[in-house]
Parts: structure tokens; C-alpha cells; sequence
């Protein structure tokens, strides 16, 4: 998600660009949105909760697939978590941010674990002081295999990490090899009993799709994770995102999945039954947890209107209707933030009708959407302006209709992008202003 940056920008070599009316065009786009924004963070919080995410944009290696802001863990590592300090400070005095605790963390990237301990017990730190967390708050910090040891494992711990998602990607050795897992079955199964051990909430990522995988294989997975006792489970297909290796490697004939791709729904389908099998709970789209408790707070940044504040570089942030991003350019992120500027690298600002849509979307892919629910909310009949949509899609078998909640049928999650863009609402439906979207919701939940 580019934001200003994929919206606005023609090409580097393009006639507006020379002469820099393209900046000039976004710095006039940008301006009354970042007037708004800093004043939505002047103002103190709502009663929802608070999300702060953090993008640390380094990792040990490069993975083929991978479309994510993230370099080499190396030089710039030092400089990155010293201007990340200082932007967690300057922020840690704005009213939004001091007004009331947090009560979910995320550290994605990039792997967060690449950082050195020190470095990252120095983030943690200033973090937890200057954005303080609620009673029973749930931070997580994304990891590889290759990164986790005991002694990093209980400082986490200690300053507040509750849950360690790893991408384990595949359990098979060759599988492994394809998309630059270095770590064999083994050492895989050791730092997993380990991550066990540590009192940690374990959440790992499968994949499926990726070269040289089979039906059988990435089932054989999933029931591995299912063994193994995992908290929780998300299987992913693979996708191919322009500038990857894999997509270049599609492009020039290298990339040879095509058998594994034609065969992702077999895939997704077998995972469904296999963690349903053996007892897990299908909470969402991609995840499976181990019991109806583990759905996670995180993902609930889709439902309800939680704001998210964005920390590191390249990191994507929400403030009730802005949607913004930190500088991706760790250099110029570096420069920002010693000079006490926000490092935004755009900003965009959603109308309630397009903003309503998300939290219909982001309800059905977590099992909670109730149309009569999200009428009340946003002043509007949800029954009547989907009524022909979900009609549809029940007679297609993938949704069902129980009064005024609608569900995914196993068939739906294996058409879920389909489902998802055809939930729309015109435009200008949609009176009610944000601030009593949001006072009705916490009437609602509360």
C-alpha cells in the first residue's frame, strides 16, 4: 500500500516529474490532510481502544516472495532504532497518545527479531513507558525460525511480548528450500519447543501454493501444527507481487509453481477440514485457533474504530478516517524523525461510505457480521442495500443468511476476494458523521 506514493506519482522519467509538478501536485493533495491529522493527534482518544504498530524493516534474508519495506539487517540498524526512539518519545506527549493506555502491540516487518537483543529491549522499553499498556493487553512480535534463542525469547517476555507469530512457511525440508528457508525439520521442531517452553503465545504462518508443494504436503503441514499444539495456525497462499523473485521469475520461465498454483483451493479446502479435524476453530479467513478464545486483538483493527498508530519505517497507520504511512526511505525516516517531524510518506482520507466498507469486510472475515447491527451504526438500512448482494452470493453457497448475520460457507472462504468486492454501498448513502459511528459503537460493545 503506497498511498500517495502509488497514486499520485507518474513515472520518474515522465514530463511532470522533471520539472516537479508532481511533488508540487501531491505536496497540495497532502496538505489539508496532514492539517487534519495532526490535529486528530492533538485531541485526546475516544473510548476505543488503541493499536500501536510498529514496522522494523530488516531481516537476515530476503525471501523470494516476499513484497514487504525491509533491507538487510546491518549498518543501518543502529541509526533506525535511535530515530525510532526518538519518534516514541515525541509522540509519547501528544494528547492521543498519552490520554489512555494501549492495549495492543505489533511488531511486523521486515522479521523484528533480526534486531540485536539490546536494540531491541531499547525499543521495547521506551515503548511500554511512553505508550503504556492496558490491564490484559496482547503484544505481538513476528519472528524467524533462525532468530529465536532462549535468552531473546524471555527478554520479550519481560518487557511485555505476550505472542510470537513465526513464519515456518512449510515443515518440509525441499518446500523449505524453495522459499529460502535455510532451517531443516528439525531445527524447526527445537526452536518451536523452545518458543513452547518460554510461556509465549505460539502463532505460526503456513503457506501454500509455493513450488514443489503438493496436495499432500501442505496438508501434512497444517496437521503438523495441529500436533505440535500451535495457538494458532494461518494458512496463507502464496501470491505473486510485482518485484518479487518469484514474479520475475514467472516473468523470464524460472519460476515453475504453476502445478502447485492451479491447486490452491484443493489446498485452502484440506486445511479448513484438517484444523477443523483435529479440533481447531476457524476464526477467520486464514486462521485457526486453538480455542475460541485466541482470535486475535490485532486483527480486530478491521472491525471497529480502532485507531493504530504507525512506528518505524514504512509503517501504515489509522486515525479515525486518515490512513497514512512513515517514510519507507530509511535514510530520510532517520532524518525526520532526529528533527522532530512526523516521517509520513502519505496520507489518505477515507469517505464513511468507503470506511464502512472495510468494517463490513474485515466483520465477515472474523465471523461477526450482523447488517442490522452495522444499520444501527451507521444510520442506514444494511439488510436492504445488501439484500440482492448476499441473496446472490447465498444461492452461489458461498455465504448463509441467519435473519441478520451473515456467515462464510467453507465454499465462500475459498472465494473470499470475490465476496469481498462484491459487498458495496453507492456513494453519498451514508449521513452520519464519524465521531457518532464511533459513540454508537462503544454504546453498542459496551
Amino acid at each position: 500500500m503506497h498511498l500517495i506514493k502509488s497514486r499520485f506519482r507518474g513515472r520518474v522519467d515522465s514530463p511532470i516529474e522533471k520539472i516537479g509538478l508532481g511533488k508540487i501536485l501531491r505536496s497540495l493533495i497532502s496538505a489539508p490532510r496532514a492539517k487534519g491529522l495532526r490535529t486528530a493527534y492533538e485531541r485526546p482518544p475516544g473510548a476505543e481502544r488503541r493499536v500501536a504498530y510498529m514496522h522494523i524493516p530488516f531481516c537476515s534474508t530476503r525471501c523470494p516472495y516476499c513484497p514487504f519495506h525491509v533491507g538487510l539487517a546491518g549498518a543501518l540498524r543502529e541509526p533506525f532504532v535511535e530515530a525510532t526512539v526518538k519518534l516514541i518519545e515525541s509522540l509519547g506527549d501528544k494528547p492521543f497518545v498519552a490520554g489512555r493506555p494501549f492495549d495492543v502491540y505489533y511488531f511486523g516487518g521486515g522479521s523484528p527479531t533480526s534486531l540485536l537483543s539490546k536494540q531491541l529491549q531499547r525499543l521495547l522499553k521506551v515503548l511500554m513507558e511512553k505508550f503504556p499498556p492496558s490491564p490484559g493487553h496482547e503484544f505481538t512480535v513476528e519472528s524467524t525460525i533462525g532468530d529465536l534463542d532462549a535468552e531473546k525469547l524471555a527478554m520479550l517476555k519481560d518487557h511485555g511480548v505476550t505472542r510470537i507469530s513465526v513464519g515456518v512457511q512449510s515443515f518440509d525440508a525441499q518446500v523449505r528450500r524453495s522459499v529460502g528457508r535455510a532451517s531443516g525439520q528439525e531445527a524447526v521442531f527445537r526452536a518451536l519447543e523452545m518458543l513452547q517452553k518460554s510461556g509465549l503465545r505460539t502463532a505460526v504462518d503456513l503457506m501454500y501454493g509455493i513450488p514443489g508443494q503438493t496436495l499432500e504436503s501442505t496438508t501434512k503441514d497444517v496437521e503438523t501444527a495441529c500436533k505440535l499444539g500451535m495457538d494458532n495456525i494461518s494458512h496463507f497462499r502464496l501470491k505473486l507481487f510485482v518485484n518479487t523473485a518469484f514474479y520475475k521469475g514467472m516473468k523470464d520461465g524460472t519460476f515453475a509453481a504453476q502445478d502447485a498454483m492451479d491447486h490452491m483451493r484443493e489446498m485452502q479446502r484440506s486445511g479448513i477440514r484438517t484444523a477443523k479435524t483435529m479440533g481447531y476453530n476457524h476464526w477467520h479467513v486464514t486462521d485457526y485457533g486453538k480455542t475460541p478464545e485466541e482470535l486475535c486483538k490485532y486483527t480486530e483493527v478491521v472491525r471497529g474504530p480502532r485507531d493504530m498508530v504507525p512506528l518505524g519505517a514504512g509503517a501504515c497507520g489509522f486515525r479515525e478516517l486518515y490512513k497514512f504511512r512513515t517514510e519507507t526511505n530509511l535514510k530520510t525516516y532517520v532524518k525526520k524523525c532526529h528533527a522532530g517531524d512526523f516521517p509520513k510518506f502519505g496520507i489518505l482520507k477515507d469517505s464513511m461510505e468507503r470506511y464502512y466498507i472495510r468494517k463490513v469486510r474485515g466483520q465477515l472475515e472474523v465471523g461477526q457480521l450482523d447488517l442490522a447491527k452495522m444499520g444501527k451504526l451507521f444510520d442506514i438500512d444494511s439488510p436492504a442495500i445488501h439484500k440482492q448482494q448476499i441473496d446472490d452470493m447465498v444461492e452461489s453457497g458461498w455465504l448463509t443468511l441467519d435473519g441478520t448475520r451473515v456467515r462464510f460457507t467453507e465454499e465462500g472462504f475459498l472465494h473470499a476476494d470475490a465476496v469481498r468486492e462484491n459487498l458495496t454501498i453507492p456513494k453519498g448513502t451514508i449521513k452520519v458523521k464519524f465521531d457518532d459511528y464511533a459513540r454508537k459503537w462503544e454504546e453498542l460493545e459496551g
